[in-house]
């Protein structure tokens, strides 16, 4: 929430975007969600913590307990960033050659491609206009769709 809030979101609605980021509901306070913002700020903070919230607990509870070696070796984890990562630059690179800038390509495909693998409900962009490699089923060549189905065998994170 203080992060939202020093990014210039008002402290009613960081606190509504902090409850729903973290519990994966991705309701907001506005019709147009997170994009209503219109921070690219927020979006990485939303970002972040939407990819913290996917992850599964037990992950969390070694990070809180300090076994950090055992996060490290965790096969989940990995997976789970690495597909993340992949899918983010597939639909980052898609996005590029339709025309989107650098920076705002790796900022949309990266909340995207978040937002799914973590199951919470934001938006900020309409995929659906995007090129058919960066759509979410039921496109079946599309990235998104593929990180989401690739995505399902976590237990125990927020989003299931």
């Amino acid at each position: 929430m203080a992060a939202l809030v020093l990014a210039g979101v008002g402290p009613f609605e960081a606190l509504c975007h902090a409850f729903t980021t973290l519990a994966t509901g991705g309701f907001s306070t506005r019709d147009l969600s997170v994009g209503a913002l219109g921070s690219p700020v927020v979006e990485r903070i939303i970002t972040g913590f939407m990819l913290c919230a996917g992850i599964n607990f037990v992950v969390h509870y070694k990070v809180l307990t300090g076994r950090f070696r055992a996060v490290a070796r965790d096969g989940e984890l990995r997976y789970f960033l690495i597909v993340t990562l992949l899918a983010t630059a597939v639909v980052t690179a898609t996005l590029v050659a339709g025309g989107e800038r650098g920076a705002d390509a790796v900022r949309l495909g990266a909340f995207q491609v978040v937002l799914l693998v973590s199951t919470t409900g934001y938006a900020t962009a309409d995929f659906e206009q995007w090129a058919p490699l960066a759509q979410p089923a039921p496109s079946p060549r599309g990235a998104l769709g593929q990180v989401r189905r690739a995505s399902r065998p976590r237990t125990g994170a927020g989003g299931d």
